[in-house]
């Protein structure tokens, strides 16, 4: 999937009129491929370590491995790792994991200089597609409405509702659930 987007550099810009910039979104396959996810699933961590004020790898130590080996987790027939590229340079990623007709969004990441460009909105739309493509009905993920207000916002323009909470590796989340009907 390749989406062209158009956007001007610098902080604060959502997409708007100017250059295209070609952001493609596929599937993690290659060895190059797991190299990116892993620099991108480091990032993350050490991302929401200091969004969510604590140490990732202690608190969560399921999501540190998962970062340090992502081709063990991703390389699955039930899950699938999306990497969002800006030319050759990896920008962000979105993993799916499949659980029978529901899928949970996860680990949504896009490298700060490249936030608020349409490019999470590429890797929903990408993860949207897979899951529909493997019959999936519901997708749902946990985030932090707090410190992590404006991926609720992306979230909720994309149709997601908020659906009670959710706990993950010890966390207490917010939870979020889009009913799938058809293609976007």
């Amino acid at each position: 999937m390749t989406a062209t987007l158009r956007w001007l550099p610098g902080p604060g810009h959502g997409p708007v009129p100017g250059p295209a910039v070609a952001i493609t979104v596929r599937a993690a396959r290659s060895r190059t491929d797991w190299s990116h996810a892993r620099r991108l699933l480091l990032e993350y961590v050490e991302c929401a370590a200091v969004s969510l004020g604590f140490d990732v790898a202690e608190v969560a130590p399921r999501v540190w491995q998962e970062a340090e080996v992502p081709s063990a987790r991703y390389h699955h027939p039930n899950s699938v790792l999306l990497l969002a590229r800006h030319g050759d340079e990896p920008v962000g990623i979105g993993g799916l994991h499949v659980h029978g007709d529901a899928a949970e969004v996860v680990r949504m990441y896009v490298r700060p200089p490249y936030r608020r460009r349409g490019i999470a909105g590429a890797l929903l739309d990408g993860l949207h597609e897979e899951a529909l493509r493997r019959g999936v009905r519901r997708l749902y993920l946990g985030t932090d409405p707090v410190a992590m207000a404006a991926a609720v916002r992306l979230y909720q323009r994309f149709g997601f509702r908020a659906g009670g909470t959710q706990w993950s590796d010890g966390i207490e989340f917010l939870r979020m659930e889009l009913v799938l009907t058809d293609p976007r």
